[in-house]
């Protein structure tokens, strides 16, 4: 099919891996030239999976998917309009089912399809004809090329006009802007990096004074054997031999009381030897 679309006045035209984007060919053409590439499509007996819509930075683009039941082959279709007039021309007299399709792109993106037998509301009510929920802001929007021209799609071109840009890539041109995040990092990190070394000069000097305590504890060691060498030495004083002394000393005192007795009266010892002597 892409030969036929080399004939064809195509902007853009190129092969594409289908394993990577799902699709063989992708082409973007005026929509004035739908209709014709809708009937060659017909001819080839390709049919119509779908009619749908984007709102990007560039325009208003309506796509278009055909496939091939044979081959298996898959193609692509773009077509690109004014914001401010998203109006295309309808492909429903050449495949009867985009009526639906474009009914359908109506209602969620707001796109006219000039020629449609049967332009109503498919989804919406009738009452409701200026509210489109698909249809972005402009703070939403993307570029053309953000969405169909990403790195790593094999794309091989085949036809280019000189005057279509929309799919070219310039966002690498932007990559070496992160300059500024490398000047992020000089910081004034690496000074505090020598402060905290200090606190580990002093640890060194601090060991040898615990080792020196340790020598000073060993040192008093030995005096406190001496002074339990003194404590035996007290305690054979302390002994109480001495409270025996008195009770030694207590018999010779009762004969000395005797004696006085018996000088004074010259009497036998007794009661009666002292009255006697009184006499």
């Amino acid at each position: 099919m892409i030969a036929s679309l080399q004939k064809m006045d195509c902007l853009f035209l190129a092969k594409e891996n289908p394993a990577k984007v799902g699709y063989a060919t992708l082409a973007v053409v005026d929509p004035a030239a739908l209709v014709d590439v809708a009937k060659a499509f017909l001819a080839a007996k390709y049919h119509l999976e779908d009619v749908s819509g984007l709102v990007t930075t560039d325009g208003a683009v309506s796509t278009y998917h055909f496939s091939h039941f044979d081959t298996g082959d898959r193609v692509t279709i773009l077509a690109v309009a004014p914001l401010d007039k998203p109006s295309f021309p309808s492909i429903a007299a050449v495949y009867q089912g985009a009526e639906w399709h474009e009914r359908e792109t109506r209602d969620f993106f707001g796109f006219q399809y000039e020629g449609n037998p049967n332009f109503i509301p498919l989804l919406l009510a009738e009452t409701m004809p200026d509210v489109h929920p698909l249809l972005k802001e402009e703070g939403q929007r993307a570029p053309l090329s953000t969405i169909f021209s990403a790195e790593g799609r094999e794309r091989d071109v085949v036809k280019k006009a000189d005057s279509f840009t929309l799919l070219d890539v310039q966002v690498k041109e932007e990559v070496p802007a992160p300059a500024p995040a490398k000047e992020e990092p000089k910081t004034v990190e690496p000074v505090e990096g020598p402060k905290v070394e200090d606190p580990k000069t002093e640890a060194p000097t601090e060991e040898p004074k615990a080792e020196a305590s340790k020598v000073e504890t060993l040192v008093e060691a030995p005096k406190v054997e001496e002074s339990k060498t003194d404590v035996p030495a007290e305690e054979p004083t302390v002994e109480a031999p001495v409270e025996e002394a008195p009770k030694v000393t207590a018999a010779p005192e009762k004969p000395a009381k005797t004696t006085a007795a018996i000088k004074k009266g010259k009497v036998v010892p007794g009661k009666s030897g002292k009255k006697g002597a009184r006499k």
